[in-house]
């Protein structure tokens, strides 16, 4: 049976509390002991619980309970369109950068927004709009807190997954070595092309 999308089961312009929860690809225990490797990935529970604190800071969602088990994780969340509504069009941009910030610095970590990135958003109406909506929407807080979770999980893993369906370990490298080396021939090609007769 097909899912249906979150937008068709809530009205994104009512006030409703929602138990949504996702899995782990493949079943993996990516935040907790896995019996396969043996390692034990615990720590990357504190992570989730990093990002929901965050996401609670800046979504017009409330947090109002979540648990994080070995391979999936549960949250229990009520959004607040109506509180969104009353944010001007400045702190819905801040907002969104706290969440999306254009700069980070050298940790990683974000740095605070300028006022050229706030104007960016807060002077162009239908973009704020659509920020607004964001802020208020289950599915984005999912999706980031997802992506926030898999890229970091993956970048300590060095990429582990996407080189075992690329074909091996030294995946990246290879890839980068054609690249570099069809690049290479192709500027030499156009010289050739271009270079006139005496």
């Amino acid at each position: 049976m097909v899912r249906l999308a979150l937008s068709e089961v809530f009205d994104p312009q009512e006030v409703v509390i929602a138990h949504l929860y996702n899995r782990t690809c493949r079943r993996c225990f990516l935040m907790g002991y896995d019996q396969v490797s043996g390692k034990n990935f615990d720590y990357r529970k504190v992570w989730i619980e990093e990002y929901l604190k965050q996401f609670a800071q800046a979504f017009g969602i409330d947090l109002l309970a979540f648990s994080i088990l070995s391979n999936h994780f549960h949250v229990i969340l009520r959004s607040r369109p109506d509180v969104v509504a009353t944010w001007d069009d400045e702190e819905v941009a801040r907002r969104w950068l706290m969440l999306c910030p254009h700069r980070r610095k050298s940790g990683g970590s974000p740095l605070p927004p300028s006022e050229p990135e706030l104007k960016s958003i807060a002077g162009c109406p239908i973009k704020c709009q659509e920020i607004r909506g964001r802020l208020s929407s289950f599915s984005w807080w999912m999706r980031l807190l997802c992506q926030r979770v898999a890229m970091r999980a993956n970048h300590e893993d060095f990429g582990k997954w996407f080189c075992s369906v690329a074909g091996g370990p030294d995946c990246v490298d290879s890839m980068r070595c054609h690249r570099t080396h069809r690049r290479y021939h192709l500027c030499r090609r156009a010289r050739e092309l271009l270079t006139l007769p005496d």
